[in-house]
């Protein structure tokens, strides 16, 4: 799959610039200035032109709504969606008073994604 002409920013090269990407086998293969590289043989193509690329970017503040709001979402439901594509790391914190509830119920009902329980700080979470 050859992207050509997105905006590229990767924090950990410090890079922001136009570029053209190929991706062969889920890996970058090469990363060349926008409008230099060309499909080749049977290559799909993307034009990126006013969108952005970037590696998965983690998302630090959401609420799986368990224990106590399940009826907007739990965390089999909410660890379904962080989980697909494109995934990246969410980090889970509790949505009602208690961090200890919260944690101790994330083991078999949680599936798949990258969560993790960042620590939490207010007046209503003792944890």
């Amino acid at each position: 799959m050859l992207i050509k002409n997105g905006f590229l920013i990767d924090p950990a090269s410090d890079t922001e610039r136009l570029v053209d990407l190929r991706i062969t086998d889920g890996l970058i293969q090469t990363l060349a200035d926008a409008g230099t590289l060309t499909p080749e043989n049977g290559e799909d193509e993307l034009d990126a032109a006013g969108l952005m690329i970037s590696p998965g970017l983690v998302d630090t503040h959401i609420h799986f709504r368990d224990p106590g709001f399940t009826y907007k979402e739990d965390l089999h439901t909410g660890s379904l969606a962080a989980a697909a594509p494109p995934a990246a790391p969410a980090g889970l914190r509790p949505d009602n008073t208690s961090t200890q509830t919260y944690q101790s119920r994330d083991g078999p009902r949680t599936t798949g994604g990258q969560g993790c329980s960042p620590p939490c700080i207010a007046r209503s979470s003792p944890g």
